[in-house]
């Protein structure tokens, strides 16, 4: 019963796609990579773990416009370009083909397991694509990380992901190089030495440290004394 029930949905909504099929044209304006750095809202690197569509394969049929083909992509976060998104994942929304339906262009292909670096434009609520992030730069806005390598519009050949993460950083001014280096402590052992005003000579062999620098200071007065009876 289940699977008939499931054989005559299914051929509704292929026969009722035969009229309600549709090409979604979009004029994608050409963006550099510096563009998209500069004026995505995050910058994220993660893993793809859910793709959902909108609208699911039974309401197709009473479903018209641009809706039926968007799909909503969960990220697992991995990396934060420059903390400013700051949560383990993100949902945004894509605009794809079914099978359904039929193919559109500028398709915005994800798929689940895929490491990718996406740069995520704010929320339009009143846009076609509603209350949700978006691709900035639609298909020029995701790369594709594998064995690393980034692979996207810009560096089609791809790119080392290291290196484009830096140059991402760089335009987005994010300072990779810390303020302040920081200074190695010394080793237990030494600092047990000078807390006690010892100085380590050789293995188990400990001079006072005070006596050194009174043997330094005699040497010099000794030196200045040799000079000053010279020039005389």
């Amino acid at each position: 019963m289940k699977t008939r029930y499931k054989i005559i949905i299914t051929t509704f909504v292929l026969f009722s796609s035969l009229f309600t099929i549709s090409e979604v044209d979009a004029i994608i304006e050409a963006l550099s990579l510096e563009d998209l750095a500069e004026k995505a809202e995050f910058v994220v690197i993660g893993k793809v773990i859910e793709i959902s569509p909108l609208v699911p394969v039974y309401l197709l049929p009473f479903t018209d416009g641009y809706d039926r083909f968007q799909f909503d992509v969960t990220l697992s976060v991995e990396d934060d370009l420059d903390g400013k998104y700051g949560k383990d994942t993100i949902v945004f929304r894509i605009h794809d083909s079914r099978e359904e339906l039929g193919w559109i262009e500028d398709e915005q292909n994800f798929e689940v397991g895929e490491r990718v670096l996406v740069f995520i434009g704010e929320k339009e609520p009143d846009s076609v694509t509603g209350d949700a992030y978006l691709v900035y730069g639609v298909t020029q806005g995701k790369y594709l990380l594998k064995d690393g390598i980034a692979f996207g519009t810009h560096f089609p050949e791809g790119i080392d992901e290291d290196e484009l993460i830096l140059k991402i950083k760089s335009m987005r001014g994010v300072d990779n190089i810390p303020d302040v280096f920081p200074v190695p402590s010394p080793p237990s052992s030494v600092l047990t030495h000078l807390e006690n005003n010892e100085f380590p000579l050789d293995e188990g062999v400990f001079i006072d440290f005070t006596f050194l620098l009174v043997i330094i200071s005699g040497v010099v007065i000794v030196i200045v004394f040799v000079i000053r009876r010279k020039r005389k």
